[in-house]
């Protein structure tokens, strides 16, 4: 989605504040909120052009934010940015609930617009005013275009495109959170202008464990903090606000092997609120991100030594915990969404549908499995209290014996739920679209050791003629990483099947038990069916925070990158222990290296290799 420093640069329209000035009080923070309510109640009243849909509800987003960006490479200091930037959208919905103009693609009812740096009453009303006035004609248009598509394709929508607003006693929050988070954030600015010098001294510190390595190509570490409020408000008496302090840690490294292929390495420490900030955290931090680095680069090393796989296995697989908690964030994340595919002047956007939207009711997992999801976890990296909607998050029942029970649901409706359960999620970037919280997947039968499931695999394996199995005990963390540029990692599958990341540690297990790390590996994409061939459940459940893009297009399979792993994510954790799982199939890269073998340079025979 984003790549490099240009295009944060230009996607935050970034201005250098080396010291941040003290937030606005929060007097000045409600002034604005009253000033922008204001203008959407007049504009609601006010927005009209003769013989045209009048909108019937109008949304505000205000949200101000002071990001740190600061990259090292081999112990030199590539990048340091502190920057702020505030930016607001005005949404407008033209037409009735049932039938209103942002069910389009391409809609164009939404407007962006730049938000002063402290809040600014008059300023910030007279923006939205302006963005009112283009949202609104974006919405007319989009309406029409909906309305000529409809009757072209003789497919008119049936169902409702708005659900009712929550109401007190209901799903409406307890209270609008406005104005309860300033000591933090104010806290959280002032360390990142006072200790920006540390911050940039940790990232130095770290990286200078890849100039120790010059076998290693590529070797970074990147450190990225974010302190942001955000206010929400429309015309049916919304108004929400949240904060977010978050920190994250990310080291990303690769090699190349003899034959050329390029090995590739992530890893990641996801931080947010208190566990950050404190004059105590430092030698947390600093320890934590050596362990990073340590473990990249280890994994690296074992992987320059490792065999390639040669020969495809559609045989049982084990994964990991956290594995098996990635394979989630690429499947059930973006496919439990509730949210239905809109249209286009081609019909509906299939590709945008959801895989287990029609699936509610019917069994999507084995019948011991249940999957739930709780926002409201004490201390959860994905928890918090309401949506961008206003809508209470609750706890729900994913799955229960097997059987998909609940969506993620917004107020958007689709076509057997019509109310939301309070799972709109908010992007820095502005960016909103359905994700889980906290999910646990449970068994309602004992898990097995480790041994015990390598026993059970080996004995499914050699029914279907191998005499070993295979461990994933991660995979490509695409999320950090980006894109992988090995063709062959996708394009093996059509229709409704999920491309699935690569494998980045995979373990041969002979029937010996004797175990070897093998590269090379890809699994073919799958369809959700493959979650009612889990076998079997380990023993013990281990937790794995992401940070991944909301919607449909989200989950871990997004390809994001290290540059928008703060701006363009919201936060989720997945509980799991490992699985024995089949139905998933290994494939070696074919064809020739994607690289020429690297030419050892001198630093590399002096050093050796280690």
């Amino acid at each position: 989605m984003i790549g490099g420093a240009a295009a944060l640069a230009v996607g935050w329209a970034l201005s250098v504040a080396a010291a941040p000035p003290a937030e606005a009080s929060t007097s000045a923070a409600q002034r604005e909120r009253r000033a922008v309510s204001a203008e959407l109640s007049r504009g609601l009243d006010g927005l009209h052009i003769e013989g045209a849909d009048r909108p019937y509800a109008l949304r505000a987003t205000l949200q101000r934010a002071t990001l740190l960006y600061i990259v090292a490479r081999y112990g030199a200091l590539s990048e340091s940015q502190l920057v702020r930037r505030g930016v607001g959208e005005v949404e407008a919905r033209v037409g009735t609930p049932e039938r209103d103009s942002t069910q389009f693609f391409g809609s164009g009812a939404q407007e962006l617009f730049e938000l002063s740096l402290v809040p600014d009453a008059a300023a910030t009303r007279r923006a939205v005013w302006l963005a009112s006035d283009v949202a609104f004609k974006g919405a007319l248009e989009s309406l029409d275009m909906r309305t000529a598509a409809e009757a072209s394709l003789n497919a008119p929508r049936e169902i409702p495109d708005w659900s009712a607003a929550p109401t007190a006693g209901s799903d409406a929050p307890p209270s609008s959170g406005c104005g309860g988070d300033a000591p933090k954030i104010d806290r959280a600015r002032r360390r990142l202008s006072d200790e920006r010098a540390r911050f940039e001294a940790l990232a130095r510190t770290l990286s200078e464990g890849f100039a120790e390595a010059p076998w290693v190509e590529g070797g970074e570490v990147t450190v990225q903090a974010v302190v942001a409020e955000r206010s929400d408000l429309d015309t049916e008496g919304l108004a929400h606000c949240e904060s977010r302090v978050e920190l994250v840690v990310a080291v990303v490294a690769h090699a190349r092997a003899a034959d050329g292929l390029v090995l590739p390495r992530a890893a990641a420490l996801h931080l947010r609120d208190e566990e950050w900030l404190g004059a105590d955290r430092w030698e947390t931090l600093a320890g934590r991100g050596r362990d990073l680095v340590a473990e990249t680069l280890e994994g690296l090393r074992l992987l320059e030594d490792a065999p390639r796989l040669e020969d495809d296995y559609d045989g049982p697989l084990i994964l990991s915990p956290h594995a098996a908690a990635q394979l989630l964030a690429v499947t059930v994340l973006p496919h439990a969404s509730g949210t239905p595919a809109p249209l286009s002047v081609y019909g509906p956007m299939t590709e945008l549908q959801p895989h287990w939207i029609d699936s509610l009711g019917t069994q999507v997992m084995p019948p011991w499995l249940d999957l739930t999801d709780d926002p409201q976890v004490a201390g959860g990296f994905g928890s918090y209290a309401d949506d961008v909607q206003g809508v209470r998050a609750r706890p729900i029942e994913v799955v229960r014996d097997g059987v998909l029970q609940a969506l993620w649901m917004t107020r958007r409706p689709n076509a057997s739920v019509r109310a939301s359960n309070g799972r709109s999620r908010g992007t820095l970037s502005l960016l909103q679209g359905t994700s889980a919280s906290n999910l646990t997947l449970r068994s309602t039968r004992s898990g097995s050791s480790l041994a015990a499931l390598e026993a059970d695999a080996l004995a499914r394996a050699r029914e279907d003629g191998y005499d070993h199995i295979y461990v994933v005990e991660s995979l490509r963390d695409e999320s950090i990483l980006g894109a992988n540029e090995i063709d062959e990692a996708v394009g093996y599958g059509t229709g409704r099947r999920v491309d699935l990341p690569a494998p980045a540690t995979l373990v041969r297990v002979a029937a010996d038990g004797s175990r070897t790390i093998v590269r090379g590996g890809l699994l073919t994409s799958a369809s959700l069916r493959v979650l009612r061939r889990i076998r079997a459940l380990g023993d013990d459940a281990k937790t794995t925070r992401f940070r991944v893009p909301p919607g449909i297009g989200g989950g871990l399979g997004a390809a994001l990158g290290v540059v928008g792993i703060l701006t363009e994510t919201v936060n989720v954790q997945v509980t799991t222990p490992a699985w024995l799982v089949e139905g998933l199939e290994l494939v070696p890269v074919r064809g020739d290296a994607p690289r020429a073998p690297r030419l050892d340079h001198p630093l590399v025979r002096r050093h050796g290799r280690r």
